[in-house]
């Protein structure tokens, strides 16, 4: 997963152990970004866990996604006002890019004091579905969940890896296409969107 802190900025101070990437700080928001790019009318499908430590205040956990790809405008596909410190939340989507160009893709924690606390995020995946299936027919949020989730430990993989065509998806089958996961320097996947909480792991 996270093999080094490479491709990726943060305000904190960023190191990598045990596969999780984490930033120390007592800004107010800590964050942990990348820029990648994406393609107009691209769908692209995003999973990650990510958690927060903490001792004081009360922080919350968020994912903006900001750039041309949606339009120049900041959106907010997961937010949790009331996290368990030291507990990871799976988190998983789907969004449509809206332009071709840059999205921004923020892990954040916020807080009305600016205690010490420490923002992970560990088994980032990014995939573009419309590259890999075609327009029209990439397969849903859910399908995509209960693919990797019985494929891949964590629901996660590296590099470019076998996957099952659409009509197999959910299914085992000996019929593959290649995927990649793009993002720099961790193990992210390229451009895309955010999604649906799946609750605490």
């Amino acid at each position: 997963n996270f093999p080094s802190t490479a491709g990726w900025t943060t305000n904190g101070v960023g190191s990598v152990a045990s596969d999780t990437y984490s930033s120390v700080g007592t800004y107010d928001p800590i964050y942990i970004y990348q820029e990648v790019p994406c393609i107009s009318g691209h769908k692209y499908y995003f999973c990650s866990n990510m958690a927060l430590v903490w001792a004081t205040g009360t922080p919350s956990l968020r994912v903006y996604i900001q750039g041309t790809g949606v339009g120049g405008i900041t959106t907010t596909p997961y937010s949790n006002s009331s996290p368990v410190s030291n507990i990871f939340y799976k988190v998983s989507f789907i969004q449509q890019a809206t332009a071709s160009g840059i999205l921004r893709y923020n892990f954040i924690s916020t807080d009305s004091t600016t205690a010490s606390r420490t923002l992970k995020a560990q088994y980032a995946l990014c995939i573009d579905l419309t590259t890999l299936y075609g327009a029209g027919s990439e397969p849903t949020q859910v399908e995509m969940d209960k693919y990797l989730a019985q494929k891949f430990a964590n629901s996660y993989f590296d590099g470019t890896v076998e996957f099952a065509i659409l009509a197999d998806i959910t299914g085992n089958k000996a019929s593959v296409i290649k995927a990649t996961n793009c993002l720099k320097g961790t193990n992210f996947d390229a451009t895309t969107y955010w999604g649906t909480v799946n609750g605490a792991l």
